[in-house]
């Protein structure tokens, strides 16, 4: 593994009751870079995220992170280990204040030693976390929730932020910030790897965009093709 490789993944397979899934897929992500995933719906976007944590049985040649294979630990020891998850769907805890989601985040660290700290930038980034630090988490908004899950997983002081699909359902200036705020912690130097269903935004954003098409990687996109609107079409149909 090149030591600027701080995830490697190869020949990752995922199936389901005996359906693939994911087949024989392969990429990598470098220290403080952002990559993007992006692909039709049913690609195997988010079964290659839930691979990684161990969230769903997977067959590959080597998932290695930091030097190390995860292949087969829980997604416990592989959070600990520096490799945060924010699933789809918020997975906010709606019956406890955004402070209370908030702590359980840092439950994760492997080091307490600068959570203050942290603490203090995740509410720079989302002040709103810091305005409604009482409130239920259920009573906010879709794009606030978001915002929380994203404090909430870097307060576990990742060295590789892994979203999926964090803009779905959220309005045009949610969306806004939550792309803002991935900007901001790939440039505090948290590497990010994004599953994104707005592809010109990913790929404008990204280092390099992986495309995911019937569980497999058909191309690979860097931010000049950004503005190629036939070729984020044949990304995305084959065509």
């Amino acid at each position: 593994m090149s030591a600027d490789h701080l995830l490697t993944v190869s020949d990752l397979n995922v199936a389901y009751r005996g359906i693939s899934a994911v087949t024989g897929v392969g990429f990598h992500v470098d220290a403080g870079e952002l990559v993007g995933m992006i692909g039709p719906n049913g690609a195997g976007k988010s079964s290659t995220m839930l691979a990684l944590v161990g969230a769903v049985r997977s067959r590959a040649a080597a998932i290695e992170f930091a030097g190390q294979d995860i292949r087969g630990l829980s997604p416990e020891r592989i959070a600990r280990a520096g490799l945060a998850l924010v699933p789809e769907g918020h997975n906010v805890f709606s019956r406890l204040s955004v402070r209370e989601n908030l702590r359980l985040g840092s439950t994760a660290r492997a080091d307490r030693s600068g959570l203050e700290d942290d603490l203090e930038w995740v509410h720079s980034l989302f002040p709103i976390l810091r305005e409604f630090a009482d409130r239920p988490a259920g009573l906010l908004s879709g794009g606030q929730q978001q915002q929380l899950a994203i404090g909430r997983a870097l307060l576990a002081s990742p060295r590789l932020l892994a979203l999926d699909e964090p803009s779905l359902g959220l309005s045009p200036t949610a969306v806004d910030t939550v792309f803002a705020s991935i900007e901001s912690i790939r440039a505090r130097g948290t590497a990010v790897l994004i599953v994104e269903q707005r592809a010109q935004q990913t790929v404008a954003a990204a280092d390099r965009s992986y495309v995911l098409a019937e569980g497999r990687i058909t191309m690979t996109l860097t931010p000049d093709d950004a503005q190629d609107s036939a070729l984020l079409m044949k990304a995305y149909l084959g065509s």
